[in-house]
């Protein structure tokens, strides 16, 4: 699994080198912009136990980098703190199933052309994602239960994957501030992963609505 996740990580790097050097070429000085961003995650599992259950809502905070290029087209990569799982109540329980990640988004970026100060992106491409932490936390007749990653492991007759690939796409609408941009922006991350070892399959999925604001890098 470890080698898999390296080797996808290199290929988004060697695919994005061109875009490096294009962006070179950008004949007004900025070469791309860095900043932070925040929002909240609305979470699910998909599979074959997950039909009826409901979102997980938590944070998404991190930084992130979008390098320009010719034409409109460059890329992004985001460092993210992301909160996903799901919640579900049962015979009168209350539980949230809570997985938290370090996420690295390497998003292809496209900027439409604009005579205004606001313009549209959309992105998409691989999230690679590592576990921060799992828990299991449930509520039922005044009692509180809270279970840690070992425990949801024998719940799930199986490990719990460390790592997680997705795909993601999405957009958002750059508004210019002075020097700076404020962004508002939502995305779709379908996991492709199974991340629980046992019967059945587990797949995270979810959508992220943030807002960010970055300041220009020139040469």
């Amino acid at each position: 699994m470890t080698r898999s996740i390296s080797k996808l990580a290199a290929m988004a790097m060697l695919a994005a080198t061109p875009l490096f050097a294009e962006a070179q070429t950008a004949s007004d000085g900025r070469i791309g912009r860095i900043g932070v961003m925040g929002g909240v995650n609305i979470a699910k599992l998909t599979g074959d136990n997950f039909d009826d259950v409901d979102s997980r809502i938590g944070p998404m905070v991190g930084l992130s980098y979008v390098r320009y290029a010719p034409g409109g087209l460059g890329f992004e990569i985001d460092a993210l703190y992301s909160a996903k799982g799901v919640k579900d109540s049962e015979e009168g329980a209350d539980i949230t199933f809570k997985l938290n990640y370090l996420e690295l988004p390497l998003l292809a970026r496209y900027d439409f052309k604009s005579a205004s100060s606001t313009r549209v992106h959309l992105v998409a491409g691989p999230s690679l994602a590592l576990r921060a932490g799992c828990s299991i936390e449930g509520k039922a007749e005044g009692v509180d239960v809270s279970l840690d990653c070992d425990d949801v492991a024998e719940t799930f007759d199986g490990e719990i994957s460390s790592f997680d690939v997705g795909l993601t796409a999405g957009g958002g609408v750059d508004f210019a501030v002075g020097r700076n941009t404020f962004t508002l922006g939502a995305r779709f991350t379908q996991g492709l992963l199974n991340i629980a070892d046992g019967d059945g399959d587990a797949k995270n999925r979810t959508i992220s609505v943030f807002a960010g604001v970055s300041m220009p890098l020139r040469r």
